[in-house]
């Protein structure tokens, strides 16, 4: 439709920033099987404080930009239209 507006950018910064903290915490959890069958699944290899910090950071930018539609007025019909 050639319509890429704020709403559309909004939504597609979410679901960009949201797989990281969720990507980084699966490989937390199963870190140890991922690791017997020989995948490197975390950031650096390792559980240690490089993982935490990326997934922290973009789970912060995640929620700051999820609240930016109420601070800048963007109504529920624009965003509804992008579905």
């Amino acid at each position: 439709t050639d319509n890429f507006d704020l709403a559309a950018g909004t939504l597609f910064a979410i679901q960009f920033f949201w797989q990281f903290p969720h990507f980084i915490s699966i490989a937390w959890v199963q870190h140890d099987n991922y690791k017997k069958a020989g995948f490197k699944m975390l950031f650096g290899g390792e559980k240690n404080k490089y993982p935490g910090f990326i997934s922290v950071v973009t789970s912060l930018f995640m929620t700051s930009i999820s609240i930016s539609p109420f601070f800048s007025h963007i109504s529920a019909n624009s965003i509804a239209t992008v579905y």
